[in-house]
């Protein structure tokens, strides 16, 4: 090669160098955050699951006389304490629903936290699902992050 042709190669090459911010830009990685999805909260089912042991206890009560007075507040006790996991599971999609973007995606699991939390409480009840998903939020931090499931 002569040094003209090499000459003109290099201004073929070299025609257009790149801006400052060009250059920032290509050293920027285009990484894609993962979906996030929104699941949809059937709120009139909860209301009518809610409002209707609050009513019953409240004119149960307010009909009642003497000791038997504290008697609906008790099942309506009851009734919480048997609907627990359910209410749990609608707080998880209420927060799966609501929470902002950036907070849903900033999880280093898969799946994310509260996905796992909802899942673990299905696999193994209340407790010991909540339990493993505490556990799950307290490990969400670097260095560690890669799939886990419940």
């Amino acid at each position: 090669m002569s040094a003209e042709t090499v000459g003109a190669d290099s201004r073929l090459v070299f025609d257009h160098l790149p801006t400052a911010d060009e250059l920032r830009e290509a050293m920027v990685p285009r990484v894609q955050p993962p979906s996030v999805q929104r699941p949809s909260v059937d709120w009139s089912r909860t209301v009518k699951a809610s409002a209707l042991p609050v009513a019953l206890a409240l004119g149960s009560s307010l009909a009642a006389r003497g000791r038997w007075r504290l008697a609906p507040w008790l099942a309506l006790l009851a009734y919480a304490v048997l609907k627990a996991k359910p209410m749990a599971l609608f707080a998880i999609t209420v927060y799966q629903r609501y929470a902002p973007t950036a907070v849903r995606q900033s999880c280093l699991f898969e799946p994310c936290c509260s996905e796992y939390m909802r899942l673990a409480i299905e696999k193994h009840g209340l407790w010991a699902g909540a339990r493993r998903g505490i556990s799950r939020l307290a490990r969400c931090h670097e260095p560690n992050g890669g799939i886990d499931q419940p």
